[in-house]
């Protein structure tokens, strides 16, 4: 950005639009002709390379790389990393870009830090960046953080009509799996379509999460309620086994979900109300992000189905897991190791911090890692209520293409919770084949509004 120096009031005002439109120049850049040249200045500055394995034996080379947590797990042996390069620009499209170049002071945040129109209505379609410009200001702009999240809100959700991800739920205790159940996780946005749609009720996004198979957990549905005033989530429960369904707190979506190590606002390390939160950033670093090596080495392509949906590729790998390979020594949870197919990528990320305006909310402070340019959050640690540090996150992405020229990073792969007080862990996994079961993501389902309601929730038990 250009630095302004002491102008006539003529003179500024012709500084600030030129320093828009240069903004707006760099914003549409989608595809960086310096993107490998930038690599290898991260890799440089991070004293690392490609082919580097870091253990007990060098864990001071990811010192300040990853959170202390993390880095512990690997002074411990309870991890290994091997080093890895991104084999292409893994930005988005120029669709999102050009999208985002029209928001410039388009939107604004109440007192209650809900995303508004510029006008002070509430904002029922947003496309693009929401606030573009927030960048230059991380450090200077006390509400830099809400903002960047809000940004992150928007391009995580380009999934079109309705998104629908496959995914399990796997407990590792000390001494490997446990025990193992699938859920299916399905969204309605209003926010990060391409086209405004009717909102009447006023939402941001509509979701549900089912739970398909054990047979003793299956027909249990939560669904989510998300509307743009920012207030509190409406969220309902279908319990099959009353054949009831229940209204709950908003505040019950930071419990443990199905008694695992994560909870639904876990989702991609964070699907929480994002103004229940005050926002802090902390600082910009380079940090490592945590992908499976096909993932890392090109986007992945969808296929568009009769109905129109576009569906992840059938032979897309899972990631593998220490304690389904014989003889892995790191954690039995981990699923990063010399041998493995995950590798972690330099990348330039911001650190930010989330303390919670409900005393009741179970993360008393959250620390997260997220990728500058894809806002993709790979790291996330969290407190307990008395201010102990209690669990530890990592969260691989998955770049996609899909629709008519659409890319992005929009889905995991893989997310693992690690409970450091009870020694315990949770994997979600989202690719390859798990339990006897395609795992499969999906874009642009054909859903209604109409599905997502307390009427219809028995309706996703079946």
């Amino acid at each position: 950005m250009l630095k302004r120096k002491a102008l006539s009031a003529f003179g500024f005002f012709v500084m600030v639009l030129f320093s828009v439109q240069i903004a707006s120049v760099q914003i549409a850049a989608a595809v960086d002709p310096e993107w490998q040249k930038k690599q290898e200045i991260l890799f440089k500055e991070a004293g690392i390379k490609p082919g580097d394995i870091i253990s007990t034996e060098n864990w001071e080379k990811c010192e300040g790389l990853l959170p202390d947590s993390m880095v512990n797990w690997v002074k411990t042996g309870k991890m290994e990393l091997r080093i890895g390069r991104l084999n292409f620009d893994i930005d988005f499209d120029d669709g999102w870009y050009e999208a985002t170049k029209k928001n410039f002071g388009k939107f604004k945040l109440d007192k209650e830090e809900n995303l508004l129109l510029s006008n002070g209505e509430f904002a029922e379609h947003v496309y693009g960046y929401p606030f573009p410009d927030v960048y230059d200001k991380m450090e200077t702009d006390p509400d830099s953080g809400v903002k960047f999240m809000y940004n992150r809100q928007v391009v995580s959700r380009r999934l079109g009509n309705g998104y629908e991800q496959d995914w399990t739920i796997e407990w590792v205790g000390k001494d490997g799996l446990e025990r193992s159940a699938q859920s299916i996780w399905h969204e309605y946005n209003y926010w990060g379509r391409q086209k405004p749609i009717p909102n009447p009720d006023k939402m941001r996004w509509r979701s549900i999460v089912s739970v398909a198979r054990p047979y003793d957990m299956s027909g249990m549905c939560i669904l989510t309620l998300r509307k743009l005033k920012g207030t509190e989530d409406e969220l309902y429960v279908y319990v099959p086994a009353i054949r009831r369904v229940r209204r709950m707190s908003g505040a019950n979506r930071c419990d443990p979900y199905l008694g695992s190590d994560m909870t639904v606002d876990d989702g991609n390390l964070w699907a929480g109300l994002t103004n229940s939160m005050k926002w802090r950033f902390i600082e910009e670093r380079i940090g490592l992000i945590p992908m499976e090596e096909t993932c890392a080495d090109h986007a992945q392509k969808m296929t568009q189905l009769s109905d129109g949906t576009w569906r992840s590729p059938a032979n897309q790998p899972a990631v593998k897991m220490c304690c389904e390979q014989k003889d892995c020594k790191v954690a039995p949870w981990s699923t990063s190791w010399a041998e493995g197919n995950m590798v972690w990528v330099p990348r330039r990320m911001f650190v930010v911090e989330a303390l919670p305006l409900d005393p009741y909310y179970n993360y008393a402070k959250s620390i997260y890692w997220i990728d500058k340019q894809t806002h993709w959050i790979s790291h996330k640690i969290c407190w307990d209520k008395s201010g102990e540090y209690w669990k530890s996150s990592y969260c691989g992405p998955v770049c996609w293409e899909w629709g008519d020229g659409l890319k992005g990073v929009e889905t995991p792969n893989i997310q693992v919770f690690v409970d450091e007080k009870t020694k315990h862990a949770t994997y979600n996994v989202a690719s390859g084949v798990r339990q006897g079961v395609q795992l499969f993501t999906y874009f642009n389902r054909p859903f209604s509004p109409t599905h997502f309601t307390v009427e219809r929730l028995r309706m996703w038990s079946k």
